[in-house]
């Protein structure tokens, strides 16, 4: 699993790299024909990780509750009141990983429950869990790519 973990921080890392030089009205556009921005799918990875993994399993999550309410599932950035700063999401998406790592080894995630995603699969366990988060993430590095081309 340490392979997968290590996939997971250099693609965190990579998206860190995707970010740079942008301004905040590039993160903040929402081009025609697309829900969200740059900084809600760069937010809504972090977040979904931790829901994916923490909160399923019933443990507590790394991430404010106010990140959480702006960054999960069917949210937009349309209701947000307040900006976000991009160098908080930054650091939060290393060390969100990093934590994750360190929660495996001592092992937490014995209680996590059977989730269905919205693609139709069900996660039955942590192992799962993680799968399906480098995949979820892949999908957004890739929104966030294409976006990123509309607003340059």
């Amino acid at each position: 699993m340490k392979s997968v973990i290590s996939t997971l921080l250099v693609n965190r890392k990579s998206l860190l790299t995707q970010l740079e030089g942008l301004t905040e009205e590039q993160l903040y556009t929402i081009p025609k024909g697309f829900n969200n921005n740059i900084l809600w799918n760069f937010g809504h990875i972090i977040v979904s990780q931790q829901l994916l993994t923490y909160a399923i399993a019933g443990v507590p999550m790394h991430v404010p509750a106010t990140l959480v309410d702006s960054f999960r599932k069917a949210t937009s950035p349309a209701n947000w009141s307040n900006p976000f700063n991009l160098e908080d999401l930054k650091a939060l998406a290393i060390s969100c990983i990093e934590q994750f790592d360190k929660d495996l080894d001592a092992n937490i995630f014995s209680n996590y429950k059977p989730y269905l995603t919205s693609t139709g699969l069900t996660l039955h366990n942590i192992d799962d869990a993680i799968f399906y988060s480098q995949m979820h993430e892949g999908y957004h590095s890739g929104v966030i790519a294409s976006l990123k081309n509309l607003v340059k």
